[in-house]
């Protein structure tokens, strides 16, 4: 005995916009916020603005929900893809795919 569906896409539409994806996606945002600053603390803390600079965050915007993990140090872009001969750290990523597996992650 089989059973079968067929999703409907308004319905998938309004899923990706409501509130519940936009909270999970905050959780995991927050999750890897938290790895990315143990990271920071062994690989980038020089006083420590830079992992205080680490957020996550996630809202409902377009076409849905959205999660975020930023660093507003301005040293961060430094830290993340490296600077002139010093390689970068890509401590946001390797958070990510620490929480997630594997990313889906457009860089901005």
């Amino acid at each position: 005995m089989s059973t079968s569906f067929r999703a409907n896409p308004v319905g998938i539409e309004a899923l990706k916009r409501s509130e519940d994806v936009r909270e999970i996606l905050e959780k995991v945002a927050k999750e890897a916020a938290t790895e990315a600053q143990g990271i920071a603390r062994m690989e980038a803390y020089d006083t420590g603005s830079y992992h205080d600079s680490i957020e996550g965050s996630a809202e409902i915007e377009g076409v849905g929900a959205t999660g975020y993990l930023n660093a507003f140090d301005y040293k961060a872009n430094w830290i993340e893809f490296g600077y002139r001969s010093v390689p970068g750290k890509a401590i946001l990523r390797r958070a990510m795919e620490s929480i997630v597996g594997t990313t889906n992650m457009r860089q901005r």
